[in-house]
């Protein structure tokens, strides 16, 4: 065959149906027909808007670098899947697949990532894309090209590539020529990492801007972010949104298969506009053509790992205002969670499986007792699945989908937190209807020695709920008995029938007057008090704790 198929339909036989996207040729197309592979990432094409002037269309790939495990190839083969000569020729492809993709969107940036190694791939972008691109390299695999025509760069401004914990990055300092616009440009190849929180602070920190900056910069991070994200941060229609094939050496930490192909979604685009963080939209493209690329297939038909989600970057200022679980952002629910759960390895952001359905993720600290009891709760529920995900620990993590999370959140409240549960028994105690609560409440017609008493009551059993809500959400039963006990015992006088009656907290609440004075059957309170010393014992009903 002589061209990249171009639709998932080819003449390739049954091999090109197990596909992950219609791109990526499986292990044994690849093996092959080896002047077909091109790479084990998509590129993908985005736009930056810019005021005044048409947006600025950047398209980036990773171009798998020649000394690079593969996705494409057997793992077996170790990095010796292709000869030089084989590695030149499909740069070739590559830089002619480019071209193709540039005239036919009119992009201006081309940003790609893993060109360690790659030391004739200048030369060959340089004669595809002609004398109107600036191809600038770094030291750290990374390689970013511009339209001259369509931006300048600042003498006093050169690029600077970095690399911080092996997050690596190529910044560029432009002015777009039209409007006068400064831009600024992070072409990113980051650390591969489970959970996407240190490379979101890593972007946060590319995308803020710095005091002796133009307020009115645009700042851009793209590329391959060796975390995941997705196509857009509000388009949620199931759909493939795989970008790259895993390299199959990675698959034994994974256990799996290692002649076995595995999507990924690692690439990313994100912006910032006068402080505020957009996560761009992105369309994957042909590797000959350069055509925007649409897996069409039905979804039963595209190889996923269905119940794989994994964490993404999460940076939208719009959708992490919207995304909220009891009314609080997730960042927000993520800290009240670690200090009343007290565990500071609480993390909760978004996920997603392969087919773009996103899930909020919670993670727990190892041997978590929280994560035990939900996981037992919720183990036949729909829209919520659990994985152990491997860093350096072994993180418990629940998968919950955006119109479960409620029920997270009532559950982790039911289960672990008595401190909740007693004081919604004192709300229902003191919301009482008055002819019920306390033996006649406010009754108009007892004495005012019977209403000043009953508010009284009232009054000392809010001190205890005032109490238990100062507690932390997490104390335990033996920390709430404490505080039940030392407010039992705090004394008051009360005028009772025209004497002054010194009585402890304990007593008062027990304390009846009239006709029930002697009936033997104890006061609405004196039972949520026994209640509580009953089922708050430690030494009888302790419950779960997280204190470290």
């Amino acid at each position: 065959m002589a061209a990249y198929p171009e639709h998932f339909q080819t003449d390739m036989g049954l091999e090109s149906k197990k596909r992950l996207h219609p791109c990526f040729l499986t292990i044994a197309e690849a093996k092959k027909h080896p002047e077909l592979v091109y790479s084990d990432h998509l590129p993908i094409l985005t736009e930056i808007p810019v005021q005044g002037a048409e947006p600025v269309k950047a398209i980036s790939l990773n171009v798998l670098g020649p000394v690079s495990f593969s996705g494409l190839h057997d793992a077996t083969t170790n990095r010796e899947w292709e000869t030089s000569e084989q590695t030149t020729a499909r740069y070739q492809r590559i830089a002619q697949g480019l071209k193709q993709a540039i005239e036919s969107h009119d992009a201006s940036l081309l940003l790609l990532q893993e060109t360690t190694m790659a030391e004739n791939l200048p030369q060959i972008l340089q004669e595809h894309l002609g004398e109107e691109w600036r191809i600038l390299i770094d030291e750290h695999g990374l390689l970013s090209c511009y339209n001259i025509k369509r931006f300048a760069m600042p003498l006093d401004s050169p690029p600077t590539s970095t690399i911080y914990q092996y997050h690596r990055t190529h910044s560029l300092k432009f002015t777009e020529l039209s409007t006068g616009q400064p831009l600024v440009i992070h072409n990113v190849w980051g650390n591969y990492k489970d959970f996407a929180d240190e490379h979101e602070q890593y972007y946060r920190d590319l995308l803020a801007l710095k005091p002796d900056e133009d307020p009115a910069t645009i700042k851009a991070v793209i590329g391959d972010s060796n975390s995941r994200s997705t196509p857009s941060p509000t388009d949620l229609k199931p759909r493939n949104i795989i970008t790259d094939v895993i390299p199959t050496g990675l698959n034994q930490l994974r256990d799996k298969p290692t002649h076995e192909q595995f999507g990924d979604h690692p690439e990313c685009a994100f912006v910032s506009i006068k402080g505020k963080i957009q996560q761009l939209c992105f369309k994957t493209l042909h590797f000959a053509t350069g055509k925007i690329v649409i897996d069409s297939r039905a979804l039963k038909e595209i190889p996923h790992e269905p119940d794989l989600y994994r964490p993404i970057l999460f940076l939208d200022a719009d959708r992490i205002s919207q995304t909220t679980i009891a009314g609080v952002v997730l960042h927000g629910y993520q800290n009240y969670l670690k200090e009343n759960l007290r565990d500071d390895q609480i993390l909760i952001g978004m996920s997603a499986n392969t087919l773009n359905d996103q899930r909020i993720f919670f993670r727990f600290s190892p041997n978590s007792a929280v994560y035990g009891t939900l996981a037992d709760i919720f183990k036949n529920q729909k829209g919520i699945s659990t994985r152990i995900i491997r860093s350096d620990q072994k993180f418990p993590c629940l998968f919950v989908a955006i119109d479960q999370v409620e029920l997270v959140h009532k559950a982790i409240h039911s289960i672990q937190f008595p401190r909740q549960y007693w004081i919604e028994q004192m709300e229902l105690q003191l919301n009482k209807p008055t002819n019920t609560f306390f033996q006649g409440w406010f009754m108009l017609i007892g004495s005012q020695s019977e209403q000043d008493l009953n508010r009284a009551k009232k009054e000392r059993l809010e001190e205890l709920r005032t109490a238990f809500e100062k507690a932390p959400l997490a104390a335990n039963n033996e920390e709430l008995l404490a505080i039940k006990n030392d407010w039992a015992e705090k004394i008051e006088n009360y005028t009772i029938d025209g004497e002054i009656v010194t009585l402890s907290n304990l007593q008062l609440m027990g304390h009846k007057r009239g006709p029930q004075k002697d009936d033997g059957k104890l006061t609405a309170s004196a039972i949520l008090l026994t209640d509580m010393d009953r089922m708050l014992n430690p030494s009888s009903a302790p419950a779960p704790s997280n204190k470290k």
